[in-house]
């Protein structure tokens, strides 16, 4: 094989690893942000059942993740479920995780319930009556 021809094909496979290599960061992006509009989905249902509960029987006594999911599920005084896991994923600390697999955390404070996704940096809150 001439070495005209072994240039050729190695400057055709540069080529093509070039275009893979700027065509991946495209493709994975709507993988990302369909995880990110996940995590905002979760944790604004989240935000709004702690608030209901809060609103309907009272202070939580903790914001330990598993704890105030076991309360939104059920195990509460009223025995009434405030949210439904649906597709979410518990770890095997029973915590609810992000799409990235990180557990959220909540925050009360005398206004609002906050919940945070720490994979994405964002929270989302809902004000308490």
């Amino acid at each position: 094989m001439s070495t005209k021809i072994k240039t050729f094909i190695l400057f055709i496979i540069v080529g093509i690893g070039l275009l893979v290599a700027l065509a991946m960061p495209r493709l994975s992006s709507p993988v990302s942000g369909s995880k990110k509009a996940q995590a905002h989905a979760e944790a604004l249902s989240l935000a709004i059942a702690t608030k209901n509960y809060i609103e309907e029987l009272g202070k939580l006594p903790t914001t330990e993740n598993a704890t105030v999911i076991r309360i939104l599920m059920g195990s509460n005084s009223s025995s009434r479920v405030y949210f439904n896991l649906g597709n979410s994923r518990l770890d095997q600390a029973h915590q609810i995780l992000d799409p990235e697999g990180k557990p959220y955390s909540f925050e009360v404070n005398e206004k609002n319930v906050i919940i945070h996704s720490p994979s994405f940096g964002i929270s989302e809150s809902s004000e308490i009556h």
